[in-house]
């Protein structure tokens, strides 16, 4: 995408009380944005864009109890979805920005219509990266980001699940994971390349966030390691079905 094109703004650097605000990206910081411009007194339209289905949301949640219970109750709201309409904020679900245009202060959506802006604020986040290789495309394979990525993987923790974690558990998502899967029973196996697998007595240094984390996490960590296979594999493995191929 473009720059941002900030057209009407106050001496504070920040939007004019009524200027047009859009927003591209409904996650935390997207709904966070909306509702500090409104409570902070802006009067102007707000208008958020995002791909996911749901009202802005925080994501933890996903990688914790929704997994247990993958209930919409489980998930902490920005703000509930009513409260976007009282306050005068337009939320475009499911909908995509494709384009910025600077010279007419306008975004182009995925259906060619446009919504003029005299203040853009981007706060797309990020993505997860794909894995790329054979058999990547299998439904048994689980990404982390969203709401209906968290229910897909939830169905998969049935009694008697076996569940593989690509990479070294030191992004809390994964080992959060690894946890709720021990506490169903499940088996779990972690695959690294090299020596990146988090083994029960080298936790506490194996993780670039050893030194960033509380000693409970670290706990946590060195406990959710106890029980899960270590495996090394070198660049390239593959899937076939549900099987590692060298």
């Amino acid at each position: 995408m473009n720059e941002v094109r900030n057209s009407s703004s106050n001496a504070a650097g920040g939007p004019g009380s009524d200027a047009a605000v859009v927003i591209i990206g409904s996650g935390q910081a997207g709904g966070r944005a909306a509702e500090a411009l409104r409570l902070g007194g802006h009067a102007g339209p707000i208008t958020m864009i995002g791909d996911e289905s749901h009202p802005p949301y925080e994501r933890p949640a996903l990688s914790k109890g929704f997994l247990n219970d993958a209930s919409l109750e489980q998930i902490a709201w920005v703000r509930p979805s009513a409260w976007y309409t009282q306050s005068g904020i337009t939320l475009l679900r499911g909908r995509k920005a494709v384009r910025i245009d600077r010279v007419h202060g306008a975004v182009e959506l995925d259906d060619r219509s446009r919504i003029a802006y005299q203040c853009l604020i981007l706060t797309t986040g990020t993505r997860a990266r794909p894995l790329v290789l054979e058999g990547s495309d299998h439904p048994r394979l689980s990404y982390l980001r969203t709401i209906e990525d968290s229910q897909r993987l939830q169905r998969c923790l049935g009694e008697g699940a076996h569940i593989v974690v690509i990479g070294a558990l030191c992004v809390l998502d994964a080992w959060q994971v690894v946890h709720v899967s021990h506490d169903l029973a499940l088996t779990v196996d972690n695959v690294a390349s090299g020596t990146g697998g988090i083994h029960a007595d080298h936790a506490k240094y194996a993780s670039p966030l050893s030194s960033l984390i509380g000693p409970i996490d670290r706990r946590s960590l060195c406990k959710c390691s106890h029980g899960t296979r270590a495996k090394q594999k070198p660049p390239g493995i593959g899937l076939a079905g549900a099987r590692w191929l060298p």
